[in-house]
């Protein structure tokens, strides 16, 4: 499924650096970009920024309450690879120490975590969409809100339901009959369930209408 995969590798293997806070300036802005239009990218970053707020508040403390001996006690190449004393050394573990925590609570939630799928629209349309529609697995009771974006990122609707589906309004469909690129994207909230808020998103392209009635190619 291609939510399943990253629409764009090259940039997506910035996800690491980008939760770590080491991305910045141009690439950073260029990876926020791609989180809009990729599904896969923007599931990953959404599900772990809490996890990985609260690893760097608790940093400090962690690297506190570690010794040295213990962290040599096990390794001893390490010992003979880094000194302990150089605070950029220190900086270049609580960072791996994050990313491997991270991870590990990232599988952790996946397991039991619902998930969106079969958005449609998605890809070419004839004409403006009357209606957007999902599935959900494994099947709970929740409060879904939907947005569409345009190709220039600018917001364009927003409803809520507790249903599988959206009917758009006369008003929003005409503005996407003038055509474009639009990405509508779709968060569920879970009524009873511990389990954080779930988001995926999907991209679908509207021809522009010449006065004939033609699409303008």
């Amino acid at each position: 499924m291609k939510d399943l995969i990253c629409i764009d590798p090259a940039v997506g293997k910035l996800i690491g650096p980008y939760e770590s806070g080491l991305l910045k300036g141009a690439d950073r802005e260029r990876f926020e970009l791609h989180l809009i239009s990729c599904a896969y990218c923007f599931n990953q970053a959404f599900q772990t920024q809490p996890v990985i707020a609260n690893l760097r508040m608790k940093a400090p403390t962690m690297v506190t309450q570690m010794s040295p001996e213990r962290l040599t006690a096990k390794a001893p190449a390490a010992k003979r690879l880094m000194s302990l004393r150089d605070p950029r050394q220190w900086a270049g573990l609580v960072i791996l120490v994050i990313i491997v925590a991270t991870f590990g609570v990232w599988l952790y939630v996946q397991r039991g975590r619902p998930h969106l799928y079969g958005l449609e629209p998605s890809g070419p349309q004839p004409g403006a969409p009357v209606e957007l529609r999902w599935r959900v697995d494994p099947p709970a009771g929740a409060q879904f809100e939907v947005e569409i974006f345009d190709e220039q990122k600018q917001f364009v609707w927003k409803d809520e339901t507790d249903r599988l589906s959206l009917t758009l309004d006369g008003y929003t469909r005409q503005q996407l009959s003038r055509g474009g690129k639009f990405t509508w994207r779709i968060t569920g909230k879970p009524d009873a369930s511990p389990q954080t808020p779930f988001r995926e998103s999907a991209t679908f392209t509207v021809p522009n209408v010449t006065p004939s009635g033609r699409p303008d190619r």
